[in-house]
């Protein structure tokens, strides 16, 4: 199934982004919705510069910790825990 996007769920994360703290919001806030975070120290950064650095950081994880193989792309909690939950957080809704 490929994702579509959701206005609430973006709505949701912008209300959690004016709150200023660099930290998850709680699960019952966001609705169960996944949620990653990111940081960086670069002065004036490129927003999209940025959202690349995220991305990449978060497939890294993929090649890092594994679970997710040609042969079997089944997201399970057991996989999840591995240590690709950032990932899996960009793919959820993805066919991979």
């Amino acid at each position: 199934m490929i994702g579509s996007y959701d206005c609430s769920i973006e709505a949701t994360a912008q209300a959690w982004a004016n709150n200023c703290q660099f930290q998850h919001s709680t699960s019952t806030f966001r609705n169960g919705a996944g949620e990653n975070l990111y940081m960086t120290s670069a002065v004036n950064a490129n927003p999209q510069t940025s959202i690349n650095q995220a991305a990449s950081l978060w497939w890294k994880e993929l090649a890092d910790f594994g679970g997710i193989s040609a042969s079997d792309t089944t997201l399970t909690m057991a996989v999840f825990n591995t240590g690709i939950g950032h990932w899996s957080q960009g793919q959820i809704n993805q066919k991979i």
